[in-house]
């Protein structure tokens, strides 16, 4: 059976700050040897919400 959501990309997030679901950011914070560390950041303000490690084979199927 294929990964259905390996590739997933959050838009929205809970933030606990703001007491909703709010539009994220997706900030890049490290490049690793073995592919690429980011951060979901609250578009409103600015709270860290989650991280997401891309790897390698990956990063070349991320939209631009």
């Amino acid at each position: 059976m294929a990964q259905q959501f390996g590739n997933l990309i959050a838009s929205e997030l809970y933030c606990p700050h703001c007491k909703l679901a709010q539009p994220v950011r997706e900030r890049l914070l490290l490049v690793l040897l073995d592919g690429e560390l980011y951060e979901y950041v609250c578009a409103r303000c600015g709270a860290s919400l989650g991280k997401r490690t891309v790897t390698q084979t990956d990063c070349h199927k991320r939209p631009q």
